[in-house]
């Protein structure tokens, strides 16, 4: 490669922008994206940069939570994103619709893996296995794996037991999650509390 001069091409964005990943076909770039400037709490946006038409969209439009983390699918039909909600953190697969030269969503994201705590999600080089770390109130972190297929995933394992004897060990309960309605009907979410 020759390199050049870098070129910011999140210039018209007055919010923050971060994490910037290559596709695996190099034509695209997805990032992480506020659109309002100095409002720290703005939903992270999963923006995706076409790098011929140099124009970027958003993906998830109408989707209300942020794209903490993402992983592109190694054939290009779409994105596991990482989220939290209901107070875990989970992972999502946003499958792109075929078509154009602009990536579209195909529908809402599904739910890939939501028990307990996940991050740090990692492919293998052929889009079947994936890895992550997991944890929960009542356990620390291991490593996890499980078979992606297309309707989730399937065979999920824990792949280190680093901390079994030291829990065994411990009375650590699970944290329970409890919800009320408030104003106007709504559900709401309270911290956790032990059981």
């Amino acid at each position: 490669m020759s390199g050049g001069a870098p070129a910011v091409i999140t210039a018209a964005n007055k919010g923050a922008d971060q994490n910037p990943v290559y596709s695996p076909d190099g034509r695209y770039i997805a990032y992480a994206s506020q659109a309002r400037a100095g409002f720290e709490s703005d939903r992270w946006r999963l923006m995706v940069y076409n790098r011929a038409d140099k124009k970027s969209q958003e993906l998830l439009a109408g989707w209300d939570r942020n794209a903490d983390a993402y992983v592109w699918s190694p054939d290009m039909s779409g994105m596991l994103v990482q989220t939290t909600d209901a107070g875990r953190d989970k992972l999502y697969r946003a499958t792109f619709a075929r078509g154009g030269t602009a990536l579209r969503a195909a529908g809402a994201p599904q739910l890939i893996v939501g028990d307990h705590n996940n991050t740090a999600f990692a492919l293998s080089r052929d889009g079947r296995e994936l890895v992550w770390l997991r944890d929960a109130t009542q356990f620390p972190a291991e490593v996890y794996a499980a078979e992606l297929t297309a309707t989730g995933a399937a065979n999920v394992r824990a792949l280190t037991h680093e901390n079994d004897s030291l829990v065994s060990s411990l009375a650590v309960n699970p944290a329970e999650d409890f919800w009320f309605t408030g104003a106007a009907g709504v559900k709401v979410q309270c911290p956790a509390r032990w059981t």
